[in-house]
């Protein structure tokens, strides 16, 4: 995972989390954006990565496993995310539709 990008923040206790600017040298989350895919990685313990999860957007995805299943979740394409992926996306077509929209008309999203 060479490419792939962290940044790190906050977490929140529910399926949905943030990651805050301000408190990025405080926190002990790091997100790991996978190079190619959608998905993130959340760790959740920077001094183990035996606790982490799949995300999409602020959205978790799984509960917490090791940093080495995450990676087998998304590059094997797990089905599980695969159709978490897909409620993500009907969850938020109204959105997706007025951006592509907005593309279409201006040739950039709003």
């Amino acid at each position: 995972m060479s490419q792939d990008t962290e940044k790190t923040g906050t977490n929140e206790s529910s399926q949905n989390f943030a990651l805050q600017k301000e408190d990025k040298e405080a926190s002990s989350i790091k997100e790991i954006i996978v190079t190619g895919t959608p998905f993130g990685i959340v760790v959740t313990d920077r001094e183990s990565e035996e606790n982490c999860f799949v995300a999409l957007g602020n959205k978790r995805l799984t509960p917490l496993i090791t940093r080495e299943q995450a990676n087998e979740a998304i590059k094997g394409k797990d089905w599980d995310l695969i159709v978490q992926l897909c409620m993500h996306i009907m969850e938020h077509k109204e959105t997706i539709d007025k951006i592509n929209q907005a593309t279409r008309t201006t040739g950039m999203p709003e």
